[in-house]
């Protein structure tokens, strides 16, 4: 069990996050988020049983910082998410969204990674992708990346009772102009 303390509400008391994991037949995470009153006393707001992930290789951590609640979900094979959260007096709400992806790499596939930033407030997502590749002398470089390094998504608010490990949590039900959704935006 792993406890964060901070102010969440911008009343300048100490709330509390509490992260607890454990295993079964797979990996369970719950966040559980404390507010607390003037009398001391905790009032809890959120209990999230973020489900089952059968990979044990997720590991989930939180962080209080600056009013906001950060939410980090790292895979060991090359990505990990971790989403900001902000309370709005009735829960808290996903405002932020920064995902690190890293695949490739096998026999002669290029190394790819991607770095997303998505801002959830405004819906502006900032990409920056990159592949590395092992070449021989005098072989091209792979095609250079012509897809938008910033895109306007719009979509429904996402609240933290909601979160799971899913690695996209909430952005398939963001699209952009073009409607493409906005998981694929992320990571492709």
């Amino acid at each position: 069990m792993y406890t964060d303390e901070g102010d969440l509400n911008g009343d300048g008391l100490a709330d509390v996050v509490i992260l607890a994991t454990g295993r079964k037949k797979c990996m369970i995470s719950e966040v559980h988020v404390l507010l607390r009153t003037p009398h001391n006393t905790l009032v809890p707001v959120v209990s999230d049983n973020l489900g089952c992930n059968s990979s044990l290789e997720v590991q989930t951590s939180t962080e209080v910082k600056s009013g906001n609640l950060f939410v980090t979900m790292a895979a060991w094979k090359g990505a990990d998410t971790t989403y900001q959260f902000h309370w709005n007096n009735r829960f808290f709400e996903l405002i932020g969204m920064r995902t690190h992806v890293v695949s490739g790499g096998l026999g002669d596939e290029p190394i790819f990674t991607a770095d997303t930033d998505f801002n959830l407030r405004t819906g502006t997502a900032l990409f920056k992708r990159r592949v590395y590749a092992d070449r021989s002398p005098g072989e091209l470089p792979p095609p250079a990346d012509r897809r938008p390094t910033r895109v306007h998504a719009q979509g429904p608010k996402c609240a933290l009772d909601k979160l799971t490990f899913e690695p996209l949590f909430c952005a398939n039900d963001w699209k952009a102009g073009d409607t493409t959704v906005g998981d694929l935006m992320l990571i492709k």
